[in-house]
């Protein structure tokens, strides 16, 4: 009965003339490992503007009800082909806790073939950091994620763009080195990365970045302001 209820979902979500409401898109919140695979199954035949607007809604939908469990459906899109439904779905995984994102997430970090997309995983894995450093994470998957974004950080052949986020996203983690990293990127000709590198000082919530912060809060750069504002919170 459940697979026929399913079944029905599916032929309602592919057909662009029905509409998107809450109830029908709750009925792939929480989705059991065989709805999983039904919906996988089916996600590619629903046509792109109707998988984009699917995933719009039911992240906008799950910002309204925390109750809803939209897992499954994003980690479906993250394999999708198309990148405006890949980086609206790594958003929405960017406060989950369930560690079986963590592969796909590194996975998309290091193999998407959009900048876009990898430097989007690379925020995302920065809540990971969080959890490792608060002790919420079993040490194999601190490890992993550590080490992937480490690895991004220090390919010379990366986009500044993703090597920026990977670079933010680690800094929390106070038992590597990453002081020298930070001081690297501050001392960037790259505003963008100058930016990062302040935004990185406020994650590491170490005050030997004090100084530097109250440096950069009468920066010419209004972006240079505002990440040394948020940094000194």
């Amino acid at each position: 009965q459940a697979s026929m209820s399913l079944e029905a979902t599916l032929q309602e979500l592919s057909d662009p003339a029905s509409e998107l409401k809450p109830t029908l898109l709750s009925t792939i919140s929480g989705l059991p490992p065989e709805g999983e695979e039904e919906l996988r199954e089916a996600w590619a035949d629903i046509h792109l503007s109707r998988r984009r607007e699917i995933i719009t809604s039911i992240t906008e939908l799950a910002d309204d009800d925390v109750g809803l469990d939209f897992l499954s459906v994003l980690l479906i899109a993250l394999e999708d082909d198309d990148l405006e439904i890949r980086v609206p779905a790594i958003a929405g995984l960017w406060e989950t806790s369930d560690r079986r994102v963590i592969k796909p997430l590194i996975d998309c970090m290091v193999g998407d073939d959009s900048g876009e997309g990898r430097a989007a995983a690379a925020t995302a894995l920065g809540h990971f950091v969080e959890l490792a450093e608060e002790g919420k994470l079993i040490k194999r998957d601190a490890a992993r994620v550590q080490e992937a974004l480490i690895s991004v950080l220090e390919d010379e052949d990366e986009l500044v763009s993703v090597r920026r986020r990977a670079l933010e996203s680690i800094a929390p983690c106070g038992h590597l080195d990453i002081e020298a990293w930070i001081h690297w990127a501050h001392k960037s000709e790259d505003p963008s990365l100058r930016q990062s590198a302040v935004f990185a000082m406020g994650r590491t919530c170490d005050p030997v970045w004090l100084s530097f912060v109250v440096e950069e809060m009468v920066s010419d750069d209004p972006a240079m302001r505002f990440e040394a504002a948020n940094a000194a919170r």
